[in-house]
């Protein structure tokens, strides 16, 4: 077990948190753990590709983004951490060999961009939004995306296409997983009539 049970023991004992709040700040802080070791994991992988800033440049973008916007989740630790490996390793894969010129780019991102924003946010049913925090969400997702435009543009214009690359491809994953957690989503819905 991770030591989040123990750290929040401590924080109970030194009277930082609530007994009652003991049980929540160690779900938080495993979270966070196992968040760390992700974001690692994808950062060595970025670093055995020769592509360390490329990877950062990427995960900012993408989990900016995603944590307005929504989409698929795994259902297990496990199939999480399987599945956003090869997802990072093949966005990483084509970061390093795909060509677009800077107009393509800018305009497929403007795409990818209005989409994001079009279908923010993608519930996964666990935690179900309300109306204004729908909207917050939505709002969000558009400002944080309009940044990604915006960044793509300077790195296009300080002539580093990697990184407009890397943002073009967090983006459109942030989509495809939007579609994905629809796709999930609906077939909940058709079962025991979740709605979004």
């Amino acid at each position: 077990m991770i030591r989040g049970k123990t750290v929040s023991d401590i924080l109970v004992e030194y009277e930082i948190i609530l007994p009652e709040e003991r049980e929540i700040v160690t779900y938080g802080i495993k979270q966070t753990v196992i968040s760390l070791g992700h974001i690692a994991l994808f950062l060595i992988i970025g670093f055995g590709m020769h592509m360390f800033c490329e990877t950062a440049v990427f995960l900012v973008t993408f989990s900016t983004v995603r944590r307005y916007a929504g989409g698929y989740h795994a259902d297990t630790r496990l199939r999480c951490t399987i599945l956003s490996t090869v997802f990072v390793t093949i966005n990483l894969f084509l970061i390093q060999n795909i060509k677009m010129n800077s107009i393509f780019c800018i305009v497929h991102l403007c795409i990818m961009c209005g989409m994001i924003i079009w279908l923010s946010p993608v519930q996964n049913g666990n935690n179900p939004l309300n109306e204004h925090e729908k909207r917050a969400y939505r709002c969000k997702s558009a400002v944080y995306s309009i940044i990604g435009v915006i960044l793509s543009c300077f790195f296009a214009w300080m002539k580093l296409p990697s990184y407009r690359y890397s943002i073009n491809m967090a983006m459109m994953s942030v989509f495809i997983l939007q579609m994905a957690g629809m796709v999930k989503y609906s077939q909940m819905k058709g079962r025991n009539g979740f709605r979004f």
